[in-house]
């Protein structure tokens, strides 16, 4: 680490660590593009126009990283509502089997970034039920300031400390059962004025902020090693 001026990263757990090895780490996180996802579109998509539950959406890479074991109690255990996954998959055939058997899950595949505002302003909720390891705890997930620009509701598990830092605005669930409440609760209790602060913090994390956050680090960096050159 010392061998670099300075090191950016993604996830504040990942700042941690390096900073055990220099004082020259800076967490500068994912932001969104608001410019796509804070205009609300009248678009329905194809695949979601005859559904008639509400929908639960994810946007994302179904992956290792969705915990798999709760989704599955989550969607048995809910069937008023349709899981819309969005995106591509690359689980096991057995889990994807899985998941695909129950009549109240939708998987639509891969869409490009300008199309998925089209899926988040026509669901109720949005979900990033990661599993909690040592991996997911050094990430900051790109698509939360996506789903809060959209003034949607949104539950995750706890799995990072940079999602911990969402709780005033999002819901946070542990279990399969804190999990569907958190759902329920966050659909039935949503308002304009909930929306308004969700839509808020996503203005906090644009790409344009990040650049100024950026140089201005950098800048700092610069001014500090001039001043330690002069003296």
């Amino acid at each position: 680490a010392d061998a670099y001026n300075l090191i950016f990263t993604t996830s504040s757990a990942l700042k941690n660590k390096f900073s055990a090895q220099t004082k020259r780490a800076f967490f500068l996180p994912n932001a969104a593009d608001l410019d796509i996802f804070s205009t609300k579109t009248d678009h329905i998509p194809d695949e979601i126009k005859s559904l008639d539950k509400p929908i639960v959406v994810y946007t994302g890479h179904v992956d290792w990283r969705m915990n798999i074991d709760l989704m599955t109690d989550v969607i048995s255990k809910s069937p008023n509502l349709i899981f819309l996954f969005v995106g591509p998959v690359s689980i096991s055939q057995a889990s994807l089997t899985v998941l695909k058997s129950y009549s109240n899950v939708v998987f639509v595949g891969t869409r490009h970034l300008k199309d998925l505002p089209g899926y988040l302003y026509n669901a109720a909720c949005a979900i990033i039920p990661y599993k909690l390891n040592e991996l997911t705890n050094s990430i900051y997930p790109l698509k939360i300031n996506e789903y809060l620009a959209t003034g949607i509701p949104v539950v995750a598990t706890p799995f990072s400390e940079d999602i911990k830092m969402f709780a005033d605005v999002i819901s946070l669930a542990n279990t399969p059962e804190e999990f569907i409440a958190g759902i329920h609760a966050s659909m039935h209790t949503n308002s304009a004025e909930k929306a308004n602060q969700r839509i808020h913090r996503a203005r906090q994390n644009t790409w344009p902020t990040r650049v100024q956050q950026f140089w201005q680090l950098v800048n700092d960096e610069i001014g500090s090693t001039q001043s330690e050159v002069s003296v």
